[in-house]
């Protein structure tokens, strides 16, 4: 049985420049990881040989930016008496052996290119200049030439050839040239590469000295301990299957409800600085923390006062409208805080683990890891929000199976194709959430309202009227099944009353109000919940048009003040 017991911790700093210590330094690999939203929790192995009774043990391979309290160390039949943290600063190459004698072969290489573009070169420059002459001599012989057409022919002849030479020879000094200038180049750019290869640059790293008690022999020796500069974060991909294949959504005119499939897979994607790269390990994922303190903070005492009203404050209600949130749960819930800081768990730890082994090297660089897949059957169809925007949107309603949800980016594919991306919110097991798959461009939708005020002449009692139409069209050759959403005002005082109208003026009508021409009916909604939201179901046929009309009243005596 292995005891993973430390009767005693301690942490030293030592720099050196040489390898050879009086302890030996075993090596280590990390054969498991688990990641935490702001740090990692690394065990290590080592294979060591012991001898008979006490005996002490350095590890090597740890990063430098270890947690010293949270080493731990046990070892196969044996136990543990003490363990120390030692932070070592070596020097090595910046490269490894086979890139430095890489670099050191293209430098040769590339002197040996100039060496000879450079030869080159002198013999192309004593050519052209051999040819100079030839036309110099050429130039003094026509002196002494007789005047006459024939004797002028050779000379004219033989100064033809020299020119078409010295052509020849200034091309062909122009493109050594330029090889040498490439050459030299090359030089330059291979020595500033072996160059930054033998740069020696310091190196940290810790290790830890163990004294244990095991039987004589090999044994196992496993290191556990946190670092930070490691973290990871969920992220999803939603797949929704073809909805025209159920009749759903753009392709065909069926009732919201249709089942769907719903294909949700969860990435972690991690980040890793820490210096240590590792290579096959077991990769698990927590949204634990372990690093935060256990114990509940106290409590004080919350103090309340009060104060009467002024004789004005009484005479008058002052009342102004507030957008408020509703909470529900899963489907367009809120939480009391929009963005966690770290990973948004619902209060209760998830645990994922990587389907096999894999390697993360300290770079910095994200790394994306499938955690998790789940298969499900989702509600969709088209739903309208006008006061918020004039678009129909797809949208998937689903309730959740195999565990937790965390909150995070997602990406939407529907029909095999990235439509977005967005964002859900933590979502238990077991509850209802909803994700949008983009716009349907063939419904297009135009919202217009008027508000009417009336103070009545004796009472002052106030009549505030808001009508809303929409003006909705079906632009495609399908029929289209949509769900409208509006909102009405909902009172929370007993002076106060909001109402919805059967009917209400029309938008041209120049009529009297005592005329029921001036008047036409409102659109009664499809249901109605206590949180004022009223939903219009409809189907829109191919090429076709309607028009939503909505009017509601609000009623207020003349001592309370609206603001709307």
């Amino acid at each position: 049985m292995s005891e993973p017991a430390s009767t005693s911790t301690s942490t030293t700093t030592t720099t050196t420049t040489t390898t050879a210590t009086a302890t030996a330094t075993a090596p280590s690999r990390a054969v498991k990881v688990t990641f935490y939203e702001d740090r990692a929790e690394v065990e290590r192995v080592a294979q060591v040989t012991l001898p008979a009774g006490r005996a002490s043990v350095r590890i090597g391979g740890l990063t430098a930016l270890v947690d010293d309290t949270t080493v731990s160390a046990s070892v196969e039949g044996g136990r543990v008496l003490s363990t120390r943290v030692r932070r070592v600063v070596s020097r090595q190459p910046a490269v490894g052996d086979a890139e430095l004698a890489a670099a050191e072969a293209d430098r040769q290489a590339a002197v040996q290119r100039a060496t000879r573009t450079s030869r080159a070169l002198a013999r192309a420059a004593r050519h052209e200049a051999r040819c100079v002459a030839v036309l110099t001599r050429l130039a003094g012989a026509l002196v002494p030439v007789p005047r006459g057409a024939e004797a002028l022919a050779g000379v004219r002849s033989a100064h033809a050839e020299a020119l078409t030479a010295e052509q020849v020879a200034l091309d062909e000094l122009a493109a050594t040239r330029s090889a040498n200038d490439d050459a030299t180049l090359d030089v330059q750019r291979a020595e500033a590469r072996l160059a930054a290869a033998r740069v020696v640059r310091p190196r940290y790293q810790a290790e830890v000295d163990l004294e244990l008690e095991a039987p004589a022999g090999a044994a196992e020796v496993r290191l556990r301990y946190r670092t930070p500069c490691a973290l990871w974060r969920p992220e999803h991909l939603a797949r929704l299957g073809d909805p025209s294949a159920t009749g759903t959504g753009a392709g065909a005119g069926t009732s919201t409800g249709a089942g769907v499939a719903l294909e949700l897979i969860t990435f972690a994607t991690v980040w890793q600085r820490t210096g240590e790269d590792w290579t096959d390990v077991e990769a698990h994922f927590s949204t634990a923390r372990p690093a935060r303190s256990a114990t509940p903070p106290l409590l004080s005492s919350d103090i309340l006062s009060y104060r009467k009203k002024t004789d004005a404050e009484r005479k008058t209600i002052v009342v102004e409208s507030r957008e408020q949130t509703v909470n529900v749960t899963g489907v367009a819930g809120s939480r009391a805080v929009d963005e966690m800081p770290g990973v948004d768990d619902g209060g209760e730890p998830v645990a994922f683990a990587a389907a096999r082994p894999v390697s993360i090297q300290s770079t910095g660089q994200p790394q994306r890891l499938e955690v998790q897949r789940r298969a499900l059957t989702a509600s969709a169809g088209l739903t309208a929000w006008p006061e918020r925007a004039e678009l129909a949107h797809l949208r998937a309603v689903a309730t959740l199976t195999g565990g937790a949800l965390l909150a995070g980016p997602v990406r939407l594919q529907r029909s095999g194709a990235l439509v977005g991306a967005g964002r859900v919110g933590f979502v238990g097991p077991g509850e209802p959430f909803e994700l949008g798959f983009g716009v349907d461009d063939g419904v297009r939708i135009r919202r217009r309202d008027g508000t009417t005020r009336e103070h009545a002449t004796l009472s002052g009692a106030l009549k505030l009227t808001r009508t809303v139409r929409l003006y909705l069209s079906n632009l495609s050759g399908q029929p289209r099944t949509l769900t409208v959403i509006e909102r009405i005002p909902v009172s929370e005082l007993e002076d106060v009353d909001i109402e919805l109208l059967s009917r209400t003026r029309r938008a041209d009508s120049k009529a009297d109000d005592d005329d029921d021409h001036a008047y036409e009916p409102t659109t009664p909604p499809t249901s109605r919940d206590d949180d004022g939201f009223l939903r219009f179901e409809l189907t829109l046929p191919p090429s076709s048009t309607r028009t939503l009309t909505l009017a509601w009243r609000l009623k207020a005596p003349s001592k309370v003040q609206i603001n709307l």
